[in-house]
C-alpha cells in the first residue's frame, strides 16, 4: 500500500512537472481550438499508458522473481506436490488500480493549467502572490539572515510542493525504517530462540517407542533435561485454537529452557497449574488464574488447567507445564527428546534415538528458512531507494523550474551559483528532516502492522536498533542531498534574459 501511495506521488509530480515544461504548448492547443476535454484527455492518457504499461510489466515479472524467494522458505514448512506459480484475479485488480491511480494523478496535475484562458496560458506563470504573515511582521524575522528568509517565504508560497517533498521524504524514511526493522526482527528471533530461551546445546530426538531401559540408559550416561512436545487443541468457551503442549521433567544440573515474561525477564515454570504462551492466551482471551481446557490429538478427554504464568516466545504457541502437573492430570509423561548442555558430536545413535542436533545445526536450519524472507527485505530496502529517489527528483525538478525566474533574479544580483545551490540545500535539508522526523514513527507502526498479521504461532516483537534508524536517516539524507546537488548543477545554465521576461 505505502509503495502504491508513492507511485502515485511520483506520477503526480512527473505529470506536474511535464504540463509545466509544455505549459506553451497547451496554451497554443487552447488558441488553435483544441477542446479543453480533449487536451484533458491527451495528457490524462499518459498517466493510463504509463500506468498500464508498468502495470503489465510488474504483472509478468513479479511472480517470476518474487515467488522463487518464496518458494525457498515455504518449502522447509510444506510439502507440495508441485510449486506453481499462479496469477488470482486481485492482481489485475491491482493493475487497474494502478492504471486509475495514474489516470487520477495526471487529470489533478493538469487541470490547473487547463483553467487559464490562452494568452494566459501563452506566458510563463506568474510567480504566486502572498501576503505578509506574522513572523514577517515581528522583530525576529529582521534578525534572521537573508538565507533563512527567502526559504521562509518559499516554502509559504509553495505550500503543496513542500508538503510534497516532505511525504516523499517521510515514504522514502518509513520504508527503509520498515525493511531494515523487519531484518532486525529476523535477527534477533533467531538469537532470541537459541541464546535466550533454548540454551541447551544438543537435542537428542527419540522414536516414537523409545522403551524403559532406553531411557534410563540415557538418563544415566548423560546430564540433561527430557521433554516432551505433542500438539494439542485448546479451547475457551466457543474459541478454539491448535497449539503445542511442551511438558519438561526436572533437569539434572540446569533448566536446558528458559521462560521470558512480555516484560522480558525471566520466569521459572510454575510446579503447580500451567503456563500458557502470551499470543495463545490473546487468541483465546485467557489471564492469569483462568482455567484453559485442553486435549492431545487424537484424545478425545479435555483436560482442564489453571493458567499460573504467561510467557512469551517468538515460534511456537501453545502451553507449558512442569512432568509433576502433568501427570496429575491422569496422563502418562512420554518423553520426545532429551535436552543437555553437553557437546555430543562423538555420541553413535542408538535404536532409541532417531537423531542427534545439536544447537548450531538447529540454528543453521532455522537461519535457512528465514533467508528467503532476508531476500524480500533486501527487494523492500532497493524498491524504497528507487521510488524515493524517483520522487525527490521529480520534486526537485518541479521546485527548480518553479523557481527558475527567482533563481535567475538572484543571478543578476550577484549571487554565485555556490551560494544560491548553498542557499537550495538549505531548505532541502529543512524538509528532509522533517519527512525523516514524521518518517521514523510511521516506519515503526509498519514494522509493528506487519507482525500482527503473522500466523497464530508466531509472535515477534517490533525492536529496531540504532543502526537501523541510522542507516534509514543517512540513507535518506544521501538520496535528497545527491538529488540537490545534480538538480542544482543546472544553475549555471539558466538563461537569465528568458526567465526574467516580463510577465504582465
Amino acid at each position: 500500500l505505502v509503495f502504491f501511495l508513492i507511485s502515485a506521488l511520483s506520477m503526480f509530480t512527473t505529470m506536474t512537472r511535464m504540463t509545466n515544461n509544455q505549459r506553451t504548448l497547451i496554451g497554443t492547443l487552447k488558441a488553435l481550438g483544441f477542446s479543453r476535454r480533449r487536451i484533458l484527455f491527451h495528457y490524462v492518457s499518459y498517466g493510463i499508458w504509463l500506468g498500464l504499461a508498468g502495470g503489465l510489466v510488474g504483472l509478468l515479472t513479479g511472480p517470476l522473481v518474487i515467488p522463487p524467494i518464496l518458494f525457498t522458505m515455504q518449502k522447509t514448512i510444506y510439502i507440495l506436490p508441485e510449486w506453481s506459480i499462479a496469477i488470482s484475479p486481485s492482481s489485475l485488480l491491482i493493475v487497474f488500480l494502478l492504471l486509475m491511480s495514474c489516470a487520477t494523478s495526471s487529470y489533478l496535475a493538469c487541470r490547473g493549467q487547463l483553467r487559464e484562458m490562452p494568452a494566459q496560458t501563452l506566458r510563463p506563470k506568474a510567480p504566486k502572490h502572498i501576503k505578509h504573515n506574522c513572523l514577517e511582521k515581528s522583530k525576529l524575522w529582521l534578525g534572521l539572515n537573508f538565507s533563512i528568509q527567502w526559504n521562509i517565504r518559499d516554502i509559504m508560497r509553495n505550500r503543496i510542493r513542500s508538503l510534497m517533498a516532505v511525504i516523499g521524504v517521510a515514504g522514502c524514511t518509513a520504508l527503509l525504517i520498515f525493511g531494515f526493522g523487519l531484518r532486525d526482527v529476523v535477527n534477533y528471533v533467531s538469537f532470541e530462540m537459541y541464546e535466550e530461551i533454548n540454551i541447551y546445546e544438543s537435542k537428542l530426538n527419540l522414536v516414537e517407542t523409545p522403551g524403559t531401559e532406553a531411557v534410563e540408559s540415557i538418563s544415566n550416561s548423560l546430564n540433561g533435561q527430557w521433554i516432551m512436545e505433542a500438539a494439542i487443541e485448546l479451547r475457551n468457551g466457543d474459541l478454539r485454537e491448535n497449539g503445542t503442549l511442551t511438558v519438561l521433567d526436572k533437569g539434572d544440573k540446569q533448566e536446558e529452557i528458559r521462560f521470558k515474561a512480555e516484560n522480558n525477564t525471566t520466569i521459572s515454570l510454575p510446579d503447580e497449574g500451567t503456563a500458557i504462551s502470551a499470543k495463545m492466551a490473546k487468541l483465546l482471551n485467557l489471564k492469569t488464574g483462568d482455567t484453559v481446557q485442553w486435549r492431545l490429538y487424537g484424545m478425545k478427554e479435555w483436560k482442564s488447567s489453571r493458567i499460573s504464568a504467561i510467557y512469551r516466545i517468538p515460534i511456537g504457541q501453545g502451553l507449558s507445564m512442569c512432568r509433576m502437573e502433568y501427570e496429575k492430570q491422569g496422563e502418562r509423561f512420554a518423553p520426545t527428546a532429551f535436552l543437555t548442555s553437553e557437546r555430543l558430536d562423538n555420541v553413535t545413535k542408538t535404536e532409541a534415538v532417531k537423531s542427534i542436533q545439536d544447537k548450531k545445526e538447529l540454528m543453521d536450519d532455522f537461519n535457512s528458512m528465514l533467508e528467503s524472507l532476508k531476500m524480500i527485505i533486501l527487494i523492500l530496502v532497493l524498491g524504497s531507494l528507487s521510488l524515493g529517489s524517483i520522487v525527490l527528483y521529480n520534486l526537485g525538478a518541479l521546485s527548480f523550474i518553479e523557481k527558475t525566474r527567482e533563481l535567475a533574479t538572484l543571478r543578476v544580483l550577484g549571487f554565485f551559483p555556490k551560494q544560491i545551490r548553498t542557499l537550495l540545500q538549505l531548505q532541502n535539508i529543512w524538509l528532509t528532516i522533517l519527512g525523516i522526523i514524521i518518517g521514523i514513527p510511521v516506519g515503526y507502526v509498519l514494522v509493528s502492522f506487519m507482525l500482527s498479521t503473522m500466523p497464530d504461532s508466531m509472535d515477534m516483537a517490533a525492536s529496531i536498533t540504532p543502526l537501523s534508524l541510522f542507516l534509514g536517516i543517512v540513507i535518506t539524507f544521501l538520496i535528497s542531498f545527491s538529488v540537490n546537488l545534480i538538480l542544482s548543477r543546472a544553475i549555471k545554465s539558466i538563461n537569465m534574459v528568458t526567465a526574467l521576461k516580463s510577465v504582465e
